[in-house]
């Protein structure tokens, strides 16, 4: 699924046409997309538009609920970094704090193919 996309829900503040109206939210990642479902959008507009027949109010998204989940996502990355410090410090790479994983995985990568070059 592509982000940043939109969720809908019916009635709102849009028209589309023959009475019908229709509201529209983006959401710029799955756990945003999820919330808005569970909060009562739906992933299309027909969708939206059948459910006017019965409808649902929906809540807002909060944008707590994604910022817990990228709390989350973050402590994951530290205990990498943290982990890949340690590696690198291990195999004695000067280390730059503004580094992430990615970098810090270069050059230990780099680091360890010196090593195997050297060995071999």
């Amino acid at each position: 699924m592509d982000f940043p996309r939109y969720v809908f829900t019916s009635p709102g503040n849009l028209s589309a046409g023959w009475g019908r109206t229709y509201g529209e939210e983006i959401v710029n990642d799955e756990a945003e997309y999820e919330a808005a479902l569970k909060a009562g959008f739906c992933g299309t507009l027909s969708e939206a538009l059948e459910g006017a027949k019965n409808p649902k109010k929906p809540e807002p998204v909060k944008a707590e609920d994604s910022k817990a989940e990228e709390a989350k996502a973050d402590e994951l990355a530290d205990t990498e970094i943290a982990g890949l410090k340690a590696k690198a410090e291990s195999l004695g790479i000067k280390i730059d704090n503004r580094w992430k994983a990615g970098r810090l995985a270069e050059e230990i990568a780099k680091a360890e193919g010196v090593a195997d070059a050297v060995r071999e």
